[in-house]
């Protein structure tokens, strides 16, 4: 295992190589996954880290998808302001702002569900998920799924319970970090892990250890 320490098994890229790869992506050959590798709530992630978001707002995409970002005072507003309201708010990054501030937005509520639904599979079909309130606010060319709870994207159910279709996306995000490719891959013309920074991050060194023993690879190499 010491030996074999720096080998690499994935690659993750930043985010303005996903953004440029974003823009370059054509269409008629499946989305273009871009998995939100460093902020997984299924690693432990918050759910709510938004540099991605936030670069994908500011690049002006269009026909893409973002799933999930963790935020239930948002949820509750879309929800108060009504289906089809246009809504100002500031979506995420309430807990940890070194992981992205809260996005400033402005968009429509097109989507208001309970959040419940069965996963499709293949991974643990059939399970019973229960995300709490859910929203689906339209900002630009942008479908972000709002939570009341944090969940891991890997199933489809999350977009369609919801309808929205992610195989008729351009650009498709999912918080995960490897589950999601069983359910995904199969629909993706390719598959970009992005770390923007977070607590499931590959970059340890970028992260705050203020009690860990140390000398430890990697934050110490020898």
């Amino acid at each position: 295992m010491w030996e074999s320490r720096c080998g690499l098994t994935i690659e993750t890229v930043n985010v303005d190589t996903a953004m440029i790869r974003a823009a370059a992506h054509g269409t008629g050959s499946g989305p273009l996954v871009l998995a939100d590798f460093a902020d997984n709530p299924g690693g432990g992630g918050y759910g709510d880290a938004t540099k991605l978001l936030k670069a994908m707002i500011d690049s002006d995409l269009e026909n893409a998808a973002f799933a999930t970002i963790y935020d239930p005072e948002t949820v509750r507003t879309c929800i108060d302001q009504g289906l089809g309201a246009h809504v100002v708010a500031a979506v995420g990054g309430r807990i940890d702002s070194r992981f992205g501030e809260p996005v400033p937005v402005t968009g429509h509520v097109v989507v208001v569900t309970d959040g419940k639904f069965r996963l499709r599979g293949p991974m643990m079909a059939g399970f019973p998920i229960d995300m709490g309130p859910t929203v689906v606010l339209k900002v630009g060319g942008i479908d972000i799924f709002i939570t009341s709870g944090r969940f891991q994207v890997y199933d489809r159910m999350v977009f369609e319970h919801a309808r929205v279709d992610p195989t008729a996306k351009s650009v498709v995000v999912v918080k995960s970090a490897h589950h999601f490719r069983a359910a995904f891959e199969p629909i993706a013309s390719d598959v970009i892990l992005v770390d923007a920074g977070g607590l499931t991050s590959r970059n340890y060194r970028d992260l705050p250890y203020e009690k860990v023993r140390r000398p430890i690879y990697p934050l110490d190499m020898d």
